[in-house]
């Protein structure tokens, strides 16, 4: 509903660091019953691959600690270089 607070899980970062490449991501992975887990990371001078499979690591990590077997993975990511100012943001809705 309208006004209606809304849970999210994100990873963000930024700089006004010309050159700087900046990197975040967010995934979830889940199991057949239904549980799961969302994970986040982000960095500054890391690559978009970097922090997806951070994500992934996290994610598999999570579920094997609790000894689920993981059936679904998901992961998005963004990635920029910086000009003057920049910003990233990836993030889950979680409902």
């Amino acid at each position: 509903p309208r006004g209606a607070f809304l849970p999210v899980v994100y990873a963000s970062v930024s700089s006004s660091t010309p050159g700087t490449v900046l990197s975040a991501a967010v995934g979830f992975g889940r199991c057949e019953d239904g549980f799961g887990v969302i994970m986040e990371a982000s960095g500054i001078g890391r690559s978009e691959e970097e922090v997806r499979k951070e994500v992934e690591d996290k994610i598999r990590f999570a579920l094997a600690r609790r000894g689920l077997e993981l059936k679904e993975l998901r992961v998005t990511s963004i990635s920029c270089k910086v000009k003057k100012c920049a910003a990233v943001v990836a993030a889950c809705i979680f409902f």
